[in-house]
């Protein structure tokens, strides 16, 4: 079967085990008079900080999406995008010049005004040279580097911003609508030193944040798109996804994002809960560290490609809500390679690959995995197949869990040989999920190309699809792109899957884009 209609299939399953629900609540209307008061959302991870610009997870941008707005937002398909404070935008013919009109009657949660000159320093504070400009953001994985993408950011009058690019960027009016790039208030763009608190132009304002355990936001009474129906928004932190459900039907939370895959069935059981997939994909993989040995050498690589079984490791985690990956992009992305079809399983020629390599010690290598993961309950299941599996071949493997920041940090640092990694994807432009993961300008300590791998056509070939318009010479790009990292063999791709949310009836109203986040400024609570 074609990777696409593997993917077909997945999406259909999952699909018709939601309904009746999965066309209701999160997304419609709410139905009769919604009513304010509290909601209580339990996340998968604690937040990552507080300023969008510094985070790089999405469990962060769905937070902090209520406090902050972006210029334009994602549409409802791949590569569209709406108004948000830009109400209009043009691009010079050369496409390395975009001039954006902003909304008149917005304000910031402290009262200032936004204006031209308010976004343009928001967007300049990771460009410009200071101690922000070093660190691992959306923006230096994206538009930095050694010769940094924006030219300057600049306010043509109090309501007009002109952004100026080194190289066209076919793709950066979506980059524009991630949430990272979200313009913050000018009490925000200041130099180093302690937390500061949020002040954005979103629908709800920052109260408080209790790390480890809760965030709480309040309703903007200001909000240039009127007022919320909702009084507050409780974001509880709970890592576990067998516990989110609980706390779902004890009436504890009114919506758990990312539940238990194999709860899904009990839950729809019930009768009293929603549930839909939360957009993109949730791609699991084993990662190796390519700047070490043996894993530098191609035929550890290839090896490791033929060691596992993906089929029959996704059935044994979520039954027919997984099905196995076979390249590194997306298959909801437009760029996705059809006609890869993946390393078959064949443990016999990854054992005598192996036998050609120079292998380390007799002790085992630590396979490092997250203890708590978004969308499976027991993460160790998945590390055991994967370590058994290798073993079998005759690469001794052990696995070992780590909180989850205490694995990211592990990951990029360099600081592990093997590493299972959950990695979240969008229907975004293909830019946007090969540059960060694959340029060698991340390979830094700390940089998002945590398997250090990377080559001169590689590389070649992600900046010139970043800065083609044309699309079919961009699909041919990112064609090749894909057979590059296919041939060269540096990650070894497992599992997809959807990540399923659900909620109370009584919540309604909440809407999800295309990237996962969700969107609570018209949401209420309808009392039966």
């Amino acid at each position: 079967m074609s990777p696409a209609r593997v993917l077909g299939t997945l999406l259909l399953l999952i699909l018709s085990a939601l309904l009746p629900w999965g066309t209701q609540g999160l997304g419609a209307a709410p139905r009769g008079n919604p009513v304010g008061g509290a909601v209580v959302v339990a996340l998968p991870a604690d937040l990552q900080g507080l300023d969008p610009g510094e985070v790089m997870d999405r469990t962060s941008w769905r937070v902090l999406s209520c406090l902050f707005e972006t210029l334009v937002r994602p549409g409802p398909e791949p590569g569209q995008v709406l108004p948000a404070l830009a109400v209009s935008w043009k691009s010079s013919g050369n496409g390395r010049e975009w001039v954006l009109d902003l909304r008149r009657d917005v304000r910031f949660h402290d009262g200032k005004p936004l204006t031209a000159a308010a976004a343009a320093s928001s967007l300049s504070r990771f460009s410009d040279p200071g101690p922000r400009r070093g660190r691992t953001t959306f923006f230096r994985c994206l538009l930095g580097g050694a010769t940094p993408v924006l030219r300057h950011v600049r306010a043509l009058d109090s309501h007009t911003l002109q952004i100026v690019l080194r190289e066209p960027m076919p793709g950066f009016l979506e980059i524009l609508a991630h949430p990272p790039m979200a313009i913050v208030g000018p009490s925000m763009v200041i130099p180093e030193g302690g937390e500061v608190r949020p002040v954005g132009t979103g629908p709800f304002r920052f109260l408080e944040r209790r790390s480890g355990q809760r965030v709480t936001l309040e309703a903007n009474p200001q909000y240039w798109g009127g007022a919320p129906a909702l009084d507050h928004l409780v974001f509880t932190v709970v890592p576990r996804a067998s516990a989110r459900q609980r706390e779902l039907v004890r009436g504890n939370a009114d919506l758990a994002l990312a539940v238990d895959l194999l709860a899904v069935d009990e839950l729809k059981k019930a009768g009293t809960f929603g549930l839909a997939p939360a957009g993109g994909l949730n791609s699991w993989s084993l990662v190796m560290n390519c700047s070490r040995n043996p894993w530098s050498d191609i035929r550890t690589r290839l090896a490791l490609q033929h060691a596992l079984p993906r089929a029959a490791l996704a059935r044994s985690l979520a039954g027919s809500r997984m099905a196995p990956a076979t390249g590194v992009l997306s298959p909801r992305s437009w760029a996705f390679d059809e006609t890869e079809r993946g390393y078959a399983w064949r443990p016999e020629r990854a054992r005598r690959l192996l036998s050609r390599v120079r292998l380390p010690s007799s002790e085992p290598v630590w396979l490092l995995y997250p203890v708590e993961s978004p969308v499976l309950a027991n993460p160790e299941i998945l590390a055991r197949k994967v370590a058994e599996g290798l073993t079998k071949v005759g690469l001794p493997v052990r696995p070992r869990a780590l909180p989850p920041a205490e694995f990211t940090d592990c990951l990029r640092r360099g600081a592990y040989d093997l590493a299972l990694q959950l990695e979240e994807k969008g229907m975004v432009d293909p830019d946007l999920d090969l540059y960060p993961t694959w340029s060698r300008e991340n390979r830094f300590p700390g940089g998002t190309n945590v398997s250090r791998f990377s080559s001169a056509r590689l590389q070649d070939l992600l900046v010139m699809a970043r800065s083609i318009a044309e699309p079919e010479h961009r699909l041919r790009l990112y064609g090749e792109i894909q057979q590059q990292l296919w041939k060269a063999a540096p990650t070894v791709p497992l599992a997809w899957a959807l990540e399923v949310n659900a909620w109370r009836q009584e919540l309604q109203g909440v809407t999800v884009d295309r990237l996962g986040i969700q969107d609570y400024s018209r949401a209420g609570l309808v009392r039966r």
